[in-house]
């Protein structure tokens, strides 16, 4: 280690076991001088800090920390201070300057003595009211990049933009909200077990927590029951962010599930399709069939039914009638338009529970279920038309075509 005095170094190696392990780091030895970093997070009065911006707020629990890096020669602590930078994305040069010039005074009161640690209790405990900030910080374009305060001292502005360090506030925030989390332990509301957080999982909008295992279980067998834009907590009726079903379900069926809400999505817009090749969202054109999807690099022309090449005036060509199926079961009462518009045509007058002949309703409508016109009789007079059910007035078409779908199946093909 570089030439010090023995003040320096005892000081040096106690503040390891005094500060938190992440708040003080040491670089490698450099010869003539120590160099090192402490990270001081300055505590506000409230529990939670309102960001604003123009157009934007945000509140938070957790703001990144002030950096001090400090170089320390031999003449510390007998005749010369700590050589600081001082740096914070979310606090202006100003503002820094006036922490800087605060810490060069404690510096003086102190006559001789080392500082880092009382550099760090103030900037913890007093360094807010010191700026007197409130409960509100009101966020600024920075303007200036860096200001040296006096020999020792300089201050640092590091945000690149107001978009940039909206992002950069909300991203630590969610970080620290995490390893917070993770250092304490919490009882499944689902199984009753206590476990560690780094097990457990709360959900964005409730807040409710369960073990993961759980969570994925209850995520898992809502989506197998085709519960696409309806995943819910197990507590309570708050509907489950995407991000919270990425965190607990395996990748597979995420991809999965995400695609599924995405065509649902897109489903009901009317004249909003999925391309096929790309998976981007394309506007069809008016009173036809086709999709030209804008994405430079697909130029996909096709057939919002089938979902191949623009083919025209000809016929749909169906090769795979059990993954439309498939799609119909996982879907359930949130049928897509598209995929009913393309199944009515097999599905024509072929209702095995009312033997009637009778052409499917609800094509391009705001309820398009694959259903007899005896069905909708049914239930435009009150009766509760249960889906896929058989043998009753309240049948559906489909069934006949669901009994189908483990058997192999011809080449259909449906016209416009």
């Amino acid at each position: 280690m570089a030439r010090l005095s023995e003040e320096a170094l005892d000081e040096l190696a106690v503040l390891p076991d005094l500060l938190p392990e992440s708040d003080f780091r040491l670089d490698e030895d450099s010869g003539e001088v120590v160099t090192g970093q402490m990270f001081a997070r300055l505590e506000p009065p409230a529990d939670i800090v309102r960001v604003s911006a123009p157009s934007q707020r945000l509140d938070l629990k957790h703001l990144p920390p002030i950096v001090v890096c400090f170089r320390i020669g031999e003449d510390y602590p007998e005749s010369q201070p700590p050589q600081v930078d001082l740096t914070c994305p979310w606090l202006t040069i100003k503002q820094l300057g006036a922490i800087c010039s605060e810490m060069e005074s404690i510096w003086q009161q102190r006559d001789g003595e080392v500082v880092l640690f009382a550099w760090y209790g103030w900037l913890k405990n007093d360094g807010w009211a010191h700026l007197n900030l409130g409960s509100t910080l009101d966020l600024q374009v920075p303007t200036e990049r860096q200001l040296r305060i006096s020999d020792t001292s300089t201050v640092l502005q590091d945000a690149a933009s107001l978009k940039w360090l909206l992002r950069h506030l909300s991203d630590y925030n969610d970080r620290e909200e995490r390893r917070v989390f993770e250092q304490n332990t919490y009882e499944c509301d689902v199984c009753g077990s206590t476990k560690e957080g780094a097990a457990c999982y709360p959900l964005t909008v409730c807040r409710h927590v369960f073990c993961k295992g759980c969570l994925k279980g209850w995520f898992e067998t809502q989506i197998s029951e085709g519960a696409v834009r309806a995943l819910t907590c197990p507590e309570c009726s708050d509907q489950a962010n995407p991000r919270d079903v990425k965190a607990t379900v395996e990748p597979k069926l995420y991809e999965r599930w995400d695609k599924l809400l995405l065509q649902q999505t897109i489903e009901q817009q009317s004249d909003v399709v999925t391309c096929p090749r790309c998976q981007g969202p394309v506007i069809k054109e008016s009173d036809q069939n086709l999709a030209l999807c804008p994405d430079p690099k697909c130029c996909f022309n096709f057939c919002i039914l089938c979902k191949r090449a623009w083919h025209g005036v000809e016929g749909c060509v169906v090769e795979d009638m059990t993954a439309l199926v498939e799609e119909y079961e996982v879907a359930g009462w949130g049928l897509g338009s598209l995929t009913a518009n393309l199944l009515f045509p097999f599905v024509a007058g072929c209702c095995v529970s009312c033997t009637l002949e009778c052409p499917p309703i609800g094509a391009g409508s705001s309820t398009p279920f694959l259903k007899c016109r005896r069905a909708n009789q049914a239930a435009a007079r009150g009766a509760v038309w249960a889906e896929k059910a058989s043998g009753s007035n309240g049948g559906s078409c489909i069934g006949s075509l669901l009994a189908t779908k483990r058997q192999e199946m011809p080449v259909l093909q449906s016209p416009h």
